[in-house]
């Protein structure tokens, strides 16, 4: 009998070890990974594998820690990948022109790198327009696309605001280290709402006012160039959430729609341009859902 009880306990005993193995593998840190996008190194990170994975993709000034909530959130059930753009983040920050083709070109780097065949984007800010360039030219290897407050061009309709914008970028104290901190804390204001921690808002502002000031300009200036969003429609499945605030009288939906058909859209109050960290559990809940209706 004491054998028995004895066999029964080093069962168990290798039962509760293995289950906390895999408990510490699903908690496991993620990998720091660089791609090559040409000569650049564009830096990732990854838990999880296999050909399918949730990329996230930050917005303007940002990078992937951003994402560190979401990305933790969903690394629990599927492949998760983040990167940081090129010129941004950890990512290399060479002396030339950030175009968003040359943007969507390390994103693609990156998606080549780790072997993603099918991929469900997510994508804040300026990463939307990252996104939908991916998308033009890879269609079948997006399962999805889910936008966070992302950010667009509506010209000419918006083309007095974005003449405004060019010229206080083009002013010289822009380019001092200074001017470009006091710039990007005028931008950034408006975009954060008292439900924004004290946390959140040091570090959206670090990360921002701490991007190479070539980089964050030259982004920038292209991302308000016409014609981007006047390419061919996206027909990949797509969900949109907006912050209600600032969103209110520029018809979002109704503009995006023409872009992407069929899109869901939905507003959400208590929150700013930064949802992550606004509305961080509701968000990874709403972007974990999405991703198991397309990923099936």
């Amino acid at each position: 009998m004491r054998r028995v009880a004895s066999t029964i306990f080093r069962c168990l005993a290798c039962q509760c070890a293995l289950l906390a193995l895999l408990a510490g593998a699903a908690q496991a840190a993620p990998q720091e990974l660089y791609a090559k996008s040409d000569t650049a190194r564009v830096h990732y990170v990854n838990q999880g594998s296999g050909p399918e994975a949730v990329v996230f993709i930050h917005g303007w000034g940002c990078d992937l820690t951003f994402w560190q909530a979401q990305t933790a959130a969903l690394s629990q059930e599927r492949r998760v990948l983040a990167l940081d753009l090129l010129g941004f983040g950890k990512s290399d920050a060479p002396g030339v022109e950030y175009t968003q083709d040359l943007l969507a070109k390390s994103l693609a780097a990156v998606l080549d790198a780790a072997g993603v065949q099918r991929a469900v984007l997510v994508a804040h800010s300026m990463g939307l327009s990252v996104a939908k360039r991916y998308i033009d030219t890879h269609p079948d290897r997006v399962a999805g696309l889910f936008i966070v407050d992302g950010a667009y061009v509506n010209l000419p309709k918006d083309e007095a605001q974005v003449q405004v914008f060019r010229e206080m970028l083009a002013k010289p104290e822009t380019g001092t280290p200074k001017g470009w901190r006091h710039f990007v804390a005028g931008f950034v204001g408006p975009m954060l709402t008292p439900s924004t921690s004290i946390q959140a808002r040091e570090k959206i502002l670090s990360a921002m006012q701490g991007a190479p000031i070539h980089v964050a300009k030259s982004s920038m200036l292209h991302f308000m160039e016409p014609g981007g969003w006047s390419s061919a429609t996206a027909t990949v499945p797509v969900r949109a959430v907006y912050a209600a605030g600032p969103s209110e009288g520029r018809d979002v939906r109704g503009y995006l729609s023409t872009v992407f058909p069929g899109m869901a859209y939905e507003e959400w109050d208590n929150t700013g341009h930064f949802i992550m960290f606004d509305q961080s559990e509701r968000l990874s809940a709403a972007i974990a859902l999405f991703a198991a209706q397309v990923l099936q």
